[in-house]
């Protein structure tokens, strides 16, 4: 996983903001997580990850979905993991490896088995 700690990657990040930010609102994609493992997909853009989240490896994101939380903590997104167009994942919670979150589910709580959690009104609260 990636993670900010050296002062050649913070150099680094900041190199990388300033060519991001040209091209972020063009595919309308705001990504500044703490951590993102190897094999991180995104398909669609309106994408926005809090900066304090965690992303685990081989995790694809599809389109339109917001994963973080005003307050304490941000969510930490297992390996393995399918989060489907227009899913909302909020606050300081842990979703385990080998998750599939279906199109409009709205994730408040931990999920903590491997699964699929599609339905059209899923709401884990």
């Amino acid at each position: 996983m990636l993670k900010y700690t050296s002062c050649n990657f913070i150099i680094t990040k900041l190199l990388w903001y300033r060519k991001y930010s040209k091209y972020a609102h063009k595919i309308n994609v705001q990504i500044i997580c703490n951590q993102i493992g190897t094999g991180f997909y995104f398909e669609h853009g309106n994408i926005v990850l809090n900066s304090s989240c965690i992303i685990g490896d081989n995790v694809t994101i599809i389109g339109n979905c917001c994963i973080g939380g005003k307050s304490d903590g941000a969510p930490v997104i297992g390996n393995n993991c399918y989060i489907g167009y227009g899913a909302i994942i909020i606050g300081n919670i842990n979703i385990c490896d080998n998750v599939i979150i279906g199109a409009g589910a709205i994730i408040t709580k931990n999920i903590k088995s491997s699964g699929k959690y599609i339905c059209n009104n899923i709401r884990l609260s």
